[in-house]
């Protein structure tokens, strides 16, 4: 009976400290898109052996217009949040890691999708972090063609990336 009591109430503490992704309402309710927590908000610091959870808010766009010879109107298919190539765990603290929903960090075009930063950080120091946002996109046949509603996130060629370097994670003693 005490190991049943034992494992029933670990159940229910680590289920205390579980926390889902949280999508930023103040980030998608302005006009702006990308990528939130910004270098201006950052990340709140954690201890050792604390557990540790925040969530990073994508808002992807639609379309943009660009001109390459002539005006081009691009549809976006998928955002895609990674770890850019040397950068092992996009530089996160040991025994943090990032989990999407989507669980493959890609949002589709006109959508919004949140990652969250979660577990037990087990070093201290300060850990500068480093993401890339990949964008694909697909061009209309005309720059006046309405974008695919839901986008084929499966689709489109690289369009832009964006490296996201100046963002730190403090983990205390």
């Amino acid at each position: 009976m005490k190991v049943i009591l034992f494992f029933l109430s670990m159940i229910i503490t680590s289920g205390m400290h579980a926390q889902s992704c949280m999508i930023n309402p103040d980030f998608i309710a302005s006009s702006k898109y990308g990528f939130y927590p910004t270098a201006n908000v950052g990340f709140p610091a954690g201890r050792v052996g604390i557990p540790y959870n925040q969530s990073i808010t994508v808002k992807a766009r639609l379309d943009t217009t660009m001109t390459i010879v002539a005006p081009t109107h691009i549809c976006f298919t998928r955002y895609e949040l990674v770890s850019p190539s040397g950068v092992p765990n996009f530089g996160l603290p040991p025994g943090l890691a990032l989990q999407g929903t989507p669980a493959d960090l890609k949002t589709p075009g006109n959508a919004v999708s949140c990652a969250l930063i979660t577990g037990v950080p087990t070093t201290a120091g300060t850990y500068n972090l480093s993401f890339q946002i990949k964008t694909y996109g697909a061009p209309t046949a005309n720059v006046s063609d309405a974008c695919p509603l839901p986008p084929n996130v499966n689709s489109g060629v690289g369009v832009t990336v964006s490296n996201i370097t100046n963002l730190a994670i403090v983990i205390q003693p």
